[in-house]
């Protein structure tokens, strides 16, 4: 199968995929946004975000957004560029990954939280002694 072949597949297959694995992973909000030369995939976590972008030459850029958006890698995708790649290893790689940081994110904002809630909580304790 050509490049070309491949990342359309990859296309028509996304979409699926990344809904079956939204509500395995409890990840209610997501968007895909399909074009002609790229293929941007979303994943709201809270109030963060993850997106992974797959362009048709084989370049892969992984952002999240805490606040900021923050570039975490930019490289080429290596099977895919060298013909030695299958549908389900692409959508494995790529999809896969994406979700897996998604749980990084999710642990992240749930950790930030509960030091919040510490924090606030021993702030509260300190006026409460000095009234």
């Amino acid at each position: 199968m050509n490049k070309t072949t491949l990342y359309r597949e990859f296309q028509k297959s996304c979409s699926d995929l990344v809904k079956t694995e939204a509500v395995m992973y409890g990840i209610s909000e997501y968007s895909v946004d399909i074009r002609r030369q790229s293929t941007k995939i979303t994943l709201y976590v809270r109030s963060y975000s993850v997106s992974l972008t797959f362009y048709i030459r084989g370049k892969v850029v992984i952002e999240r957004n805490i606040g900021e958006s923050e570039i975490l890698s930019s490289s080429r995708y290596e099977p895919y560029c060298s013909g030695k790649c299958t549908l389900p290893q692409l959508l494995g790689d790529l999809v896969y990954d994406l979700f897996d940081r998604s749980l990084l994110i999710k642990a992240k904002y749930d950790e930030d939280r509960r030091e919040r809630a510490k924090h606030k909580k021993s702030l509260a304790a300190v006026s409460e002694t000095e009234v």
